[in-house]
C-alpha cells in the first residue's frame, strides 16, 4: 500500500510538472532561455552532492537517526551555504564561477543569493524527512511534496504569464527570477510542512528512531564510517550519472543546453514519474528486509530472517522483470515516434532541432537506467561498508571508461549524442557489477538468482521487436504524406497503438501469473 500511494502521487505530481514544463517552454522565445535553468538546476544538484545528501539519507535509513546526526547535518549546511552566498556572490568575476553560473551584473548576484537561500532551506528538514522515511511515514511525504511540488508550478508559471500580458519581453533575468520564486515556494513549502509533522508528532527524531535499541560509541562509530562510505560511492556516482551535463555547461552553448534539457526532462518523465519513487520505497524495504533489528540467534528469529530472504529475492525478481516491460518498451517505441511527439508537444520549431534524433538515443538510454536503478539500490540496501569500499574502486574504472568512450565519440564528430551514448555504456558497467554482487549474495545464502527469470517470455519478445521494425520502417514515409485525406503522421500513430495494443495482448496473455502475482503483492 505505500508503495501504490506514493506512485500514485508521483503520477499525479510529475504529470503536473511535465505539463507545466511544456506551457514554460512554449513561453519562452529562444532555447537559450530553457539553457539558463538548465544550468542553475545543475548548482542545485551539486550542492546536495557536495553536502553528501544521499549519503545522508541512505546510511540514517538504515542505523536509525539521533539528535546529534540533526546537529551535524545543520552545522555542515550552514557552513557550506554561508561560503557560497558570501564568497560566490560577491567574487562572480571569477571565470569559473561566471561561467558555471553566467553571473554578470549586480541584480544577478542578487538571484544568485535568493537560489542559495531556497537551496539551503529545503535542505535544512532533511534529518526530518529521513526521520519519516524510516518510520515508513509515507503519508506525510504524500502530503508535502505534493503542495510544494504544486506550489512550484503555479509560482513559474504565473509570474512568466504575467510578464507575457504585460507585453513584457522574456529576456535572462525574468526567468532567473521566475525559477528563483518558484524554489523559494517549494523549499518553504518543504520546510513547514516537515516541521508541522515533527511538532504535531510529539516525538523527537531520537525516541522514533532508535526505540528499543541501544545507542552508544560503537553504532555511532559505524555509523560514520557508513555514511563516509555511502559519500564516497555517491560522488564516484554522480560523476558518472550526472557528468554529461556539467560537461555540457563547460563545452557547450546555452542553446545547446536548452536543447539537451528539454530532451532530458521529457525523456526522464518515466524516470522521475515510476522509477525514482520504485528505487526509494525498494530500497527502505530491503534494508528492512535484509537488516532486521532486534533478532536474536533463536529458531523463531533465524526462520523469520530466511523468510525476509526469500522476501526480498521475490521482490527484486519482481522489480527487475518489471523494470525490463519498461526498458523494452522505451527501446521498441520511443524512437519511431520522437519527431512526432515534438512537434505536438513543443511546436514545430523544436521538431526541426537535433531533438527529436537525441530523444531517439535517449528512449534507450532510459531502458538501460530502468534496471541499473533498482539493481544498484539492492546493492547498496544488502552491501557492507567494506563492498561499498569496493564498488567506489570499480565506480573508478568505469570513470575511465566513461571520459575514454565519450572523448573518443566526440572527437568523431558526434556532439551531444556522444554524452548520452558514453552514459549508457557506463550504465551497463555497472549493470554487470550489480548483476554479480547480487547473484553472489544469494548463492552465499543458498539461493539462486537466474538473468531468465527477469526476461519476458519469447513470444513477447517478438512482438516487441516486430514492432520495432514496423514502427520505424514506415516513420519516414508516413511523416510528410497524406493518404484519404488524413496526415500521415496520424496513421503512423495509429499503426503504433495498434502494435502497442497487441504486444500488451501477448504480454498479458503469456506472463498473465505474474502480473498477477506482481499486483498482489504491491497491493
Amino acid at each position: 500500500p505505500n508503495l501504490s500511494s506514493l506512485l500514485s502521487f508521483h503520477l499525479l505530481s510529475k504529470f503536473l510538472t511535465f505539463f507545466t514544463t511544456v506551457i514554460i517552454t512554449r513561453l519562452l522565445p529562444s532555447p537559450h532561455l530553457k539553457g539558463q535553468i538548465f544550468t542553475l538546476t545543475l548548482f542545485k544538484a551539486f550542492v546536495g552532492m557536495l553536502i553528501g545528501r544521499e549519503a545522508f539519507y541512505a546510511c540514517f535509513v538504515r542505523f536509525g537517526i539521533e539528535r546529534r546526526d540533526f546537529f551535524m547535518w545543520t552545522m555542515m549546511l550552514g557552513a557550506l551555504l554561508t561560503y557560497l552566498g558570501a564568497f560566490y556572490g560577491q567574487v562572480p568575476q571569477l571565470s569559473t564561477v561566471e561561467d558555471f553560473l553566467l553571473r554578470s551584473n549586480v541584480e544577478s548576484r542578487s538571484v544568485f543569493r535568493w537560489f542559495v537561500a531556497s537551496i539551503g532551506l529545503e535542505l535544512l528538514v532533511e534529518p526530518i524527512f529521513v526521520q519519516s522515511q524510516y518510520l515508513a511515514q509515507f503519508q506525510v511525504r504524500l502530503r508535502v511534496e505534493g503542495l510544494a511540488l504544486f506550489a512550484k508550478c503555479m509560482v513559474m508559471c504565473a509570474h512568466l504569464m504575467m510578464q507575457r500580458q504585460r507585453n513584457v519581453e522574456i529576456v535572462k533575468s525574468t526567468i532567473e527570477w521566475a525559477f528563483v520564486y518558484s524554489e523559494l515556494a517549494y523549499a518553504g513549502c518543504l520546510f513547514l510542512g516537515y516541521l508541522a509533522w515533527n511538532w504535531s508528532s510529539g516525538r523527537s527524531a531520537e525516541e522514533n528512531s532508535t526505540k528499543n535499541q541501544k545507542v552508544g560509541p560503537p553504532q555511532h562509530q559505524s555509523k560514520l564510517k557508513m555514511f563516509l562510505s555511502f559519500y564516497v560511492y555517491d560522488i564516484f556516482r554522480f560523476i558518472l550519472t550526472e557528468g554529461e551535463k556539467y560537461a555540457l555547461v563547460w563545452f557547450s552553448t546555452l542553446k545547446e543546453r536548452g536543447v539537451y534539457d528539454v530532451v532530458f526532462n521529457l525523456g526522464s518523465l518515466v524516470v522521475r514519474l515510476v522509477f525514482q519513487p520504485i528505487e526509494q520505497v525498494a530500497f527502505t524495504t530491503w534494508v528492512r528486509m535484509l537488516h532486521p533489528q532486534n533478532m536474536s540467534n533463536s529458531k523463531e528469529d533465524k526462520d523469520k530472517k530466511k523468510r525476509q530472504l526469500d522476501e526480498a529475492l521475490f521482490f527484486l525478481r519482481g522489480l527487475l522483470k518489471l523494470m525490463m516491460m519498461i526498458a523494452l518498451t522505451f527501446a521498441c517505441f520511443g524512437p519511431s515516434y520522437s519527431h512526432t511527439l515534438f512537434q505536438i508537444l513543443y511546436g514545430l520549431a523544436w521538431a526541426q532541432t537535433e531533438a527529436p534524433f537525441l530523444m531517439q538515443v535517449y528512449c534507450i538510454y532510459v531502458g538501460i537506467v530502468a534496471l541499473n536503478g533498482v539493481s544498484e539500490a539492492f546493492v547498496r540496501a544488502a552491501a557492507t561498508g567494506k563492498t561499498l569500499q569496493s564498488y567506489s574502486l570499480f565506480m573508478t574504472l568505469f570513470s575511465v571508461i566513461y571520459v575514454s568512450v565519450c572523448s573518443s565519440l566526440t572527437f568523431m564528430g558526434m556532439g551531444t549524442v556522444a554524452l548520452i551514448l558514453s552514459n549508457c555504456v557506463n550504465m551497463l558497467c555497472r549493470i554487470i557489477y550489480n548483476a554479480v554482487f547480487i547473484r553472489r549474495y544469494f548463492g552465499d545464502r543458498g539461493r539462486q538468482f537466474r538473468l531468465q527469470d527477469v526476461l519476458p517470455r519469447p513470444l513477447v519478445l517478438l512482438c516487441f521487436f516486430g514492432s520495432l521494425i514496423v514502427c520505424k520502417s514506415l516513420e519516414l514515409p508516413l511523416r510528410n504524406a497524406r493518404l484519404f485525406g488524413v496526415p500521415g503522421y496520424v496513421l503512423h500513430v495509429g499503426i503504433g497503438a495498434l502494435c502497442f495494443f497487441t504486444t500488451f495482448g501477448m504480454l498479458w496473455y503469456q506472463e498473465r501469473n505474474y502480473l498477477r502475482e506482481l499486483k498482489s503483492y504491491f497491493g
